[in-house]
């Protein structure tokens, strides 16, 4: 498309309603409140690796550290993560094992459910 190569006019613009309209990452972080990424990794920097920190949140207190087999199991979320997660597995990480969290997974919600 052309709007994807930076040389073009239409680079991170759109055509709405017979009126251009800038429309870029920045500027929907601007209008958003968030502060600008600072590196190119699809979760913020501030998401630690510290899984056992994860597990406790997606869990409340049933999980206190990430098992040993490396996913947890969705029957251990609380309510808020599981709505998130049932969202998250069916739009963002579709998958056919719906009763585990991977790393993956879990980074996501814990992104989405922390803030």
């Amino acid at each position: 498309m052309e709007n994807e190569d930076e040389e073009s006019p239409w680079f991170h613009r759109v055509y709405i309603r017979r009126k251009i309209v800038d429309f870029s990452p920045v500027l929907l972080n601007k209008c958003l409140g968030n502060r600008a990424a600072t590196s190119t990794s699809v979760f913020s920097d501030d998401v630690s690796e510290d899984y056992d920190a994860t597990a406790l949140e997606l869990t409340g207190v049933v999980d206190k550290v990430w098992p040993a087999t490396s996913n947890l199991n969705v029957s251990n979320l609380t309510s808020k993560y599981f709505c998130l997660y049932m969202v998250a597995v069916h739009n963002w990480i579709p998958s056919t094992n719906n009763t585990v969290v991977t790393k993956e997974m879990a980074t996501l919600l814990y992104c989405l459910g922390a803030r």
